[in-house]
């Protein structure tokens, strides 16, 4: 599933239009209606942590290139949604600058 989510995210961002420079930003997603855990070792008392999670993000290097993909909760769409907006609106402006 990472797999063909990664690619089919790579493939969108890599078409070409043929009559102007195309610049995009893909965010591929996948929501969840199950638990959802953030784990990490913790090398100091040498095990495992976990704790729950509304969402979180998974990079992944096993597309060409490398990607993030964000794992939600169906019941933090909501909030992840207006996270997500906040963050596209900088990345918009930068945009801008960047064209002109």
């Amino acid at each position: 599933m990472l797999y063909k989510i990664s690619n089919t995210a790579n493939d969108y961002v890599n078409r070409k239009n043929e009559e102007k420079t195309i610049y995009s930003v893909v965010l591929p997603c996948i929501v969840l209606d199950a638990p959802l855990f953030i784990s990490w070792f913790d090398e100091k008392n040498n095990k495992f942590i976990s704790q729950p999670a509304q969402y979180g993000r998974l990079l992944w290097n096993g597309c060409r290139n490398g990607i993030m993909i964000d794992i939600v909760h169906i019941d933090a769409t909501d909030e992840y949604a207006k996270i997500l907006k906040s963050g596209m609106d900088s990345i918009y402006k930068v945009m801008e600058r960047m064209i002109g």
